[in-house]
């Protein structure tokens, strides 16, 4: 019985990731649709806000000067009208909090059941992705409603922002071979990365080392410059250490310290790290270090031109970290 459900669950996974493959693959038709960049666009899946999870956003632009998200909810079939009704009711508990444009995504419906779904959706706004075998249909969503909360709603469109303008930046200064984007950060896929996150209300870029031997490698560079770090701390750049959950994958962080960088603080971290040989909250558990600056808040969100300076400023002025920046080691 429980091999069973495994199963149906894993069945299930796959199915879905089938539908989230195709949606990235045709990504553009649904930017086309609300006259957004084609271009410039993001997929990503998986991606938390305060009341819940999408599992898919896509980011597109609007004439290069704003973020717009849209919000897809996959499952692999609805096979009734109740089914769709109780889909509804989960989307408005919590797509709704973030997101003015909001699809649904399943596989190719039935012929009898597709009318009345189009009528049910557009009554209420939301649009449908339908995934054929070699493309998909869509029935365009009309927003009716503002997002429930604002401080959701900010906070999804401030990350995407972040992630187009850091892609675009990082593709800009040769590293797109080893770019990496994730639902909590985008940057380089390397020992010790350049990278963007959101940290607290704010729109963050630095530098981040996972890992113990790379820790003590960021630890060793700034106590070599001294110079750097005062520099670095009087135009605003703050550091963290966390420990990280690691099982088949991050699945989460623990922050311990985040304050302004300084030269004491950075030998502090050293000396305890070469007195215990390690910082993390339980064995097991990975140590992040992190040396970066707030580029804006989530509920002040600059024009994308804007966020494109910010982000080539922060990496103009950690142009002395580049040599830090190495390849991951090859799997073999």
């Amino acid at each position: 019985m429980v091999k069973t459900l495994l199963s149906s669950k894993h069945s299930e996974k796959s199915s879905e990731g089938e539908i989230i493959k195709r949606i990235e693959e045709h990504k553009r038709k649904i930017l086309e649709a609300h006259e957004l960049n084609r271009e410039k666009a993001l997929v990503i899946r998986e991606l938390r806000f305060p009341h819940g999870r999408a599992d898919i956003i896509i980011y597109g632009l609007l004439e290069d000067l704003y973020v717009v998200p849209i919000g897809v909810e996959v499952k692999t079939s609805i096979k009734s009208g109740t089914e769709l009704y109780y889909y509804i009711n989960q989307i408005r508990e919590t797509y709704e909090y973030a997101f003015p444009i909001i699809y649904l995504a399943t596989k190719k419906l039935a012929d009898d059941k597709r009318k009345t779904m189009h009528s049910y959706l557009n009554e209420i706004g939301y649009g449908l992705i339908e995934i054929t075998q070699e493309d998909i249909e869509i029935l365009k969503a009309k927003p009716k409603k503002t997002p429930k909360s604002e401080y959701d709603y900010c906070e999804v469109v401030s990350k995407g922002l972040l992630y187009l303008a850091t892609a675009e930046i990082l593709e800009e200064k040769g590293f797109r071979d080893v770019m990496k984007v994730t639902s909590t950060w985008i940057g380089t896929n390397t020992s010790i990365s350049f990278c963007s996150f959101t940290r607290g209300n704010y729109a963050v870029f630095g530098v981040y080392a996972r890992g113990l031997d790379n820790v003590k490698k960021l630890l060793d560079f700034l106590l070599s410059k001294e110079s750097l770090v005062e520099k670095l701390s009087k135009i605003g750049y703050k550091v963290y250490i966390e420990s990280c959950l690691v099982m088949r994958g991050i699945l989460g962080y623990v922050r311990h310290i985040d304050e302004s960088l300084s030269m004491d603080t950075v030998k502090a971290i050293s000396n305890i790290i070469e007195k215990r040989r390690k910082l993390t909250l339980a064995k097991g558990w990975g140590l992040g270090l992190g040396v970066y600056r707030p580029l804006w808040e989530h509920f002040f969100m600059p024009t994308y031109s804007t966020a494109l300076r910010a982000i080539e400023k922060a990496i103009e002025e950690l142009v002395d970290f580049y040599d830090l920046i190495k390849p991951l080691p090859t799997q073999t």
